[in-house]
């Protein structure tokens, strides 16, 4: 992509920008901070997933369309097949989009991506079913012992007390 842009040129649509990568980054310091100082997993996993579907929407929605003129959508034909829609700008309306945007869109999708498959590879490290940040996980497992662990994991009701 040419960033050749005059040296001045700031983002064209600031606001849009913004909200593309505010809820990116919402969802992602709202599960690591209340995963840390909040213990009710159900409350972090509901507002971590809207934060994720607010993210879907407008990245679908507003700034696919209005960052990098992208749309799609999807609608049942008479015969009530499926068929995916998708729509781009014409090659003139394209040289006319701020490059620092598309820049901006594309790059935040894909480090968004490379983050995402960096914390499969910490919890693929973890015991199976933890949700826990890596780091809590080490300190909590460091408190209780070997038997109350296993005695979890089997589904057994228990009460956790920690090692002297």
């Amino acid at each position: 992509m040419d960033l050749s842009q005059p040296a001045g040129e700031n983002y064209g649509n600031p606001i849009t920008c913004f909200f593309h990568v505010f809820f990116k980054g919402a969802a992602l310091a709202f599960y690591i901070v209340f995963s840390i100082f909040v213990g009710n997993f159900v409350v972090i996993f509901v507002v971590t997933a809207l934060l994720a579907a607010l993210d879907f929407w407008v990245v679908k929605n507003v700034s696919g369309r209005i960052l990098v003129g992208l749309r799609w959508w999807n609608e049942i034909d008479d015969q009530g097949e499926s068929v995916w829609r998708f729509e781009c700008l014409d090659q003139e309306s394209m040289a006319r989009l701020n490059k620092k945007d598309s820049w901006l869109f594309w790059w935040t999708l894909y480090l968004n991506m490379l983050r995402i498959k960096f914390n499969n590879l910490l919890l693929g490290h973890l015991p199976q079913g933890s949700h826990l940040p890596f780091s809590q996980h080490l300190v909590l497992s460091e408190l209780f012992t070997a038997e109350h662990v296993n005695a979890r994991s089997s589904g057994l009701s228990l009460k956790i007390e920690s090692r002297d």
